[in-house]
């Protein structure tokens, strides 16, 4: 117990029945919000549940359950884990890395189990040589209940905003405008990206999106969305739940923009649709529900593949 972590935050005290659940996080991209709505959730459900930030020094006493890295390089951060001392179930989260940024051997070698946001990252994994791996999906998620589904009103005769950042959606936005379409910008910042509801609230279309907070927020309350076709597509199913683009074309994104605010009928469809995916399939009490689920199948079942196909 000689090396040390990160800086203890106890959330919440044991509960009977409840599991002692490490959150280790790393550099998380943008998603440390989501990570930290997850453990919220799980502390609900009784659960104790300790962040562990790797940037201090402190000795780790505790036995735990679970501890689940999430960030950074998540291997090294369970082996380090392992080497403070820390015993329980290794759990390694890839969300909002692509798995070639990472040290994939490491993560697969120290996790009793590896979770990935959707199946874009598990054809990564299949395409690095890893087919193999025993892993599972788990998404990204958020209170849908908090969010009020508000669709924008693309008929107003004001100018439309659009919400986002970058040369393509500077470049787009100059192109609507010598078409005829008002339209004014709202620039993506990193406060917006930590807490967009305001900015939501205010934007008619949410263009490439720049982190998945942003994009499920955006479909919760209602604000369509044109999206990087490379990104993820199990979110944004184009034309059904928003529009996937070439997001190197400033014209592709143009002309997306474009259908969105001149068919109103078409970008409520489509918001809707983005709203209902959202309930079903990343309302965070359905996800935690689901992961402690996993947690318990990894205690008591010696079986990783076993343990992950039933996840």
């Amino acid at each position: 117990m000689n090396e040390s972590i990160g800086m203890v935050k106890p959330l919440q005290a044991e509960r009977a029945g409840g599991l002692r659940i490490a959150a280790v996080l790393g550099d998380t991209r943008g998603v440390e919000s989501l990570v930290r709505t997850q453990f919220t959730g799980q502390i609900a459900q009784g659960h104790e549940v300790v962040v562990l930030d790797n940037a201090a020094s402190i000795p780790i006493a505790k036995p735990y359950d679970v501890i689940h890295c999430h960030g950074g390089d998540p291997g090294g951060l369970a082996a380090m884990a392992r080497r403070a001392g820390l015993a329980g179930r290794l759990v390694i989260s890839l969300y909002g890395i692509a798995p070639f940024e990472v040290d994939l051997r490491a993560c697969m070698d120290a996790a009793d189990a590896v979770l990935v946001s959707d199946a874009l990252a598990e054809r990564r994994l299949d395409e690095a040589g890893f087919e193999a791996t025993p892993r599972s999906v788990h998404r990204s998620g958020l209170r849908v209940a908090s969010h009020r589904f508000n669709p924008p009103c693309l008929a107003a005769p004001q100018p439309t905003r659009l919400l986002g950042s970058g040369p393509v959606f500077e470049a787009a936005a100059a192109l609507l405008c010598e078409r005829g379409c008002a339209v004014e910008l709202e620039r993506t910042t990193p406060r917006i990206v930590g807490d967009p509801a305001a900015s939501l609230d205010s934007s008619a279309v949410v263009v490439l999106p720049s982190s998945p907070a942003l994009m499920l927020q955006a479909m919760a309350r209602g604000c369509p969305i044109v999206a990087d076709q490379r990104e993820d597509r199990e979110l944004v199913v184009h034309g059904r739940t928003g529009l996937q683009v070439d997001a190197e074309s400033p014209g592709a994104v143009a002309d997306a923009v474009q259908t969105l605010i001149t068919d109103a009928d078409f970008a409520i469809t489509v918001s809707r649709a983005a709203r209902q995916l959202v309930e079903r399939h990343h309302d965070i009490g359905l996800l935690n529900t689901r992961l402690i689920a996993l947690y318990r199948r990894l205690l008591t079942t010696p079986n990783q593949q076993a343990t992950l196909a039933a996840a």
